[in-house]
């Protein structure tokens, strides 16, 4: 099943074996040169969206001055036809283009290159690897999911080659939750991924009927919790309930994982392929360690703007220094806290 999933990508550009190469070289970079390596890529990739990029260039106007005085780009500065958003040297049919889900109230379609793509994917696997999970690995997965037809079938043919099996999350009575036990019980699932809110409210259920997720599903390793915010005390009840350690990932679709946390237990922030920055409410950029709000830079895909990308949630970074490298740490994230709506009907 890992080689169906790499066929996949493959077979729409994307190969994870080019990728390879470049996530090794930053992995082993020398610790004295990745603040370096880090600022010029995040100053050659804007460069090359002020070469090749008309809505960037003029968004940006006539820029004389720093880093700090580039603009701020909003969700809402990306919801234009997405033709107008591409840079020049790519056509849309040469790059990997999708959407945002939109729970923010701005949707967006974006494009990325197949080589940052890889690259994004490439940074996932090495990333689940630290805590056992591997690309063959049966997923759970605790998410929406389309209801147009063409778009459902697709998601359902992604779901069968990355060896998922979906859990939707529009109905979660207790009469469809006991399914998803059933569902546990019948097969072999390694992981379970997804919505916090919506795991949470699963692990509920499984503890006010005493069932132990891993006692039904004796192969389940870990539960990865991503795109809302999961506290300490209900990071808690699932790992009681499933049985099994609680992983915080938090990421977007656009711009991939952006703090994954280490077998450690530390919120980790993913800058091989990024860069962050956090400022108060004027955009100015905040010292280390205070809360503001979080910008994040693309450092691989020309083809989109993403620089500057104020993603929505407030942060605080602090670093440290471990054996000569240093480390970025997401210290605090605030924002993205979904709700339950109960229905007459049950659900």
């Amino acid at each position: 099943m890992a080689d169906l999933s790499k066929l996949i990508l493959r077979m729409s550009g994307i190969s994870l074996d080019e990728a390879a190469p470049e996530l090794n070289r930053l992995l082993h970079r020398d610790g004295s040169h990745i603040a370096q390596d880090w600022l010029n890529r995040r100053d050659n990739m804007v460069q090359s969206l002020l070469n090749h990029n008309s809505f960037y260039r003029a968004r940006v106007g006539n820029f004389s001055g720093g880093w700090s005085q580039l603009p701020i780009m909003q969700k809402s500065d990306y919801q234009g036809d997405l033709k107008t958003l591409i840079s020049s040297q790519y056509r849309s049919e040469d790059l990997y283009i999708s959407s945002t889900s939109g729970s923010s109230g701005h949707p967006f379609h974006f494009a990325k290159t197949k080589r940052s793509h890889a690259l994004t994917w490439a940074i996932t696997r090495y990333l689940y690897a630290q805590h056992g999970v591997e690309p063959e690995d049966m997923q759970a997965r605790f998410y929406g999911i389309p209801k147009e037809p063409l778009d459902y079938y697709k998601e359902k043919l992604k779901d069968f080659f990355l060896n998922r099996r979906r859990f939707p999350v529009f109905d979660l009575s207790d009469e469809a939750l006991a399914k998803f036990v059933q569902r546990f019980e019948a097969k072999a699932f390694h992981y379970l991924y997804g919505y916090a809110n919506s795991l949470l409210l699963f692990a509920e259920y499984l503890e006010r009927n005493k069932i132990v997720l891993k006692t039904c599903c004796p192969a389940l390793k870990c539960c990865i919790t991503t795109s809302e915010m999961c506290s300490p005390e209900d990071r808690a009840l699932m790992s009681r309930a499933f049985g099994v350690k609680v992983i915080n990932e938090f990421g977007s679709s656009e711009t991939g994982i952006m703090a994954f946390e280490n077998p450690e237990g530390e919120w980790v922030l993913n800058t091989l392929n990024q860069y962050f920055e956090v400022v108060d409410d004027k955009g100015t950029i905040l010292p280390e360690g205070e809360e503001g709000n979080l910008l994040v830079t693309d450092l691989y895909n020309d083809a989109f703007p993403f620089v500057r990308y104020a993603i929505g949630d407030r942060a605080s970074i602090r670093s440290e220094i471990t054996d000569g490298r240093r480390k970025y740490i997401l210290n605090s994230l605030s924002g993205r806290i979904n709700d339950t709506i109960l229905l007459p009907s049950g659900k």
